[in-house]
């Protein structure tokens, strides 16, 4: 059998989850989202920066949700399968919501920490 390769690697199904289905995920994470862009316009019309920093904590406590509820998901996905050869990989769509989870905790975190030095610098 020389020269001939082997390969041990498992091909898995892919879940499908509908947009449908990610709904509640999204809207969490646009309420998340909303929350900064919101208190970005109010404290601009303002004149200050009050409510832009602080209101990133909800977003990141949003994204911390929707972190969670992903997890409970693959948590669930995983139980339901005896052999983990059969569990199917994740979604595209739920791929797509964990990355923009990320995204939102991270810049939240960012702008959290920065947010009255980005304002200042967005104004100028």
């Amino acid at each position: 059998m020389a020269g001939k390769e082997t390969s041990f690697a498992v091909t898995r199904a892919q879940a499908k989850v509908s947009w449908g289905d990610l709904l509640p995920d999204v809207l969490i994470l646009v309420s998340g989202a909303l929350s900064i862009v919101l208190s970005f316009m109010f404290d601009e019309c303002l004149g200050h920066h009050e409510f832009f920093g602080k209101s990133v904590a909800i977003a990141v406590l949003l994204s911390g949700i929707v972190a969670f509820r992903s997890l409970n998901k693959h948590y669930r996905k995983f139980l339901n399968y005896s052999n983990l050869a059969d569990v199917p990989s994740t979604s595209k769509n739920q791929r797509t919501i964990d990355r923009l989870t990320l995204s939102l905790s991270i810049a939240g975190t960012l702008v959290w920490a920065y947010g009255d030095i980005i304002f200042a610098k967005l104004l100028k």
